[in-house]
């Protein structure tokens, strides 16, 4: 017999069902959490977080873990509750959620079910406005999910209160901020733009009385994000310095762009560009490059020059100084660095950052920019 349902799903985990992780509509592989019985299907179509180790459930795991909303949530209680969830186990709240997300075009279904990849993906499909509501402001709701409406909610990272909305055929992040966090998500893409540097545009927007900002996401069907962190477990490493395999796949696969990343960051003073605010942008299969860059709000934070950053896993100082002979003798880099520099020093970007930051700021940004 069947358990009453919540969110179009049980609210007690039958976990003696089979599940399967797809691609799109894809089977990749199989797994039975009582049993920790994984059987792979589809190899190279696997995650790239697993490409380079066993495959087993402790993989399936940590893919999971990858994707689940952290306790350290804002509301996370709150949104776990509407959601009907009773287990706080990785693969339990994937399950849940079908492990959809707004990053790649991976999910998880009963094996079994006639559900396809178009009937529940987000971005063709409705997803509840309700838990959208509690996840942005907490408030309790009584929330029914039907076999055609999910929720992105359970696999958002980050610990900011924020939502996914659906607006005229588009998606956006909304994410409640200070002031002054707001003010560094827009002015950044200026920078970001100054720089030649893909990046998401941020607006100001109040809502239900509260200061949030704003920013229409850049995936789709087509467009996936491989965030940094899927990188390093794929190469099963941790941070030890810019000599590390994954600063080098990075740097091998968009040496122009990485690089102007490091830099936007270095100057601005980005203290959190984590190994889930980064990554690789997959288009239709295929790794183009890098990922639009997005989530500046902990710009202008930091203190000095000696700040840690963590891609290089050295201060914002020693990074420039590792990067200047690479960029100094690369033609297209070093135009781009001197154009932004002219750019910066103008009249016209000065006018613009002083709608956001004081002349103190300015200066001390302009005096990055002069160490490049």
């Amino acid at each position: 017999m069947k358990m009453p349902l919540i969110d179009g799903m049980s609210t007690k985990r039958n976990t003696t069902l089979t599940y399967a992780l797809k691609y799109k509509n894809n089977a990749v592989l199989y797994f039975t959490p009582q049993k920790r019985i994984v059987r792979v299907l589809n190899e190279e179509l696997l995650p790239l977080s697993m490409q380079q180790r066993v495959v087993d459930y402790d993989a399936v795991v940590c893919f999971c873990a990858s994707r689940q909303l952290l306790t350290s949530r804002v509301f996370h209680k709150e949104i776990v509750t509407a959601c009907g969830v009773d287990s706080q186990d990785a693969v339990s709240i994937c399950i849940v959620s079908h492990g959809l997300s707004f990053r790649d075009c991976y999910w998880i279904s009963e094996v079994g079910s006639h559900k396809t990849w178009e009937e529940v993906n987000l971005y063709s499909n409705r997803f509840s406005k309700r838990i959208q509501n509690v996840a942005l402001t907490g408030k309790d709701a009584e929330v029914v999910l039907t076999d055609d409406l999910y929720t992105g909610e359970l696999t958002s990272k980050g610990t900011r209160a924020k939502c996914f909305v659906q607006d005229n055929g588009a998606i956006y992040l909304v994410k409640r901020e200070t002031i002054e966090e707001i003010k560094a998500e827009i002015l950044s893409y200026m920078i970001a733009k100054a720089f030649g540097l893909e990046s998401s545009v941020y607006f100001y927007k109040k809502i239900q009385e509260m200061d949030c900002v704003c920013c229409q996401i850049l995936t789709s069907n087509e467009r996936e994000l491989l965030p940094a962190r899927d990188v390093m477990e794929m190469y099963n490493e941790q941070v030890s310095g810019v000599e590390m395999n994954t600063y080098r796949y990075f740097t091998n696969i968009d040496r122009i762009n990485f690089t102007l990343m490091q830099l936007f960051d270095c100057v601005t003073f980005n203290s959190d560009r984590n190994r889930d605010n980064y990554g690789l942008l997959r288009l239709n299969g295929v790794v183009k490059g890098l990922y639009p860059l997005f989530d500046h709000d902990s710009c202008f934070k930091a203190k000095g020059m000696n700040g840690y950053y963590f891609p290089t896993g050295l201060t914002y100082r020693q990074t420039i100084d590792y990067l200047k002979p690479y960029y100094k003798n690369d033609v297209l880099l070093n135009t781009r660095i001197e154009w932004a520099k002219t750019y910066f020093s103008s009249s016209e970007f000065h006018t613009y950052f002083l709608k956001y930051f004081p002349e103190k700021i300015y200066s001390m940004f302009l005096s990055n920019v002069d160490s490049l």
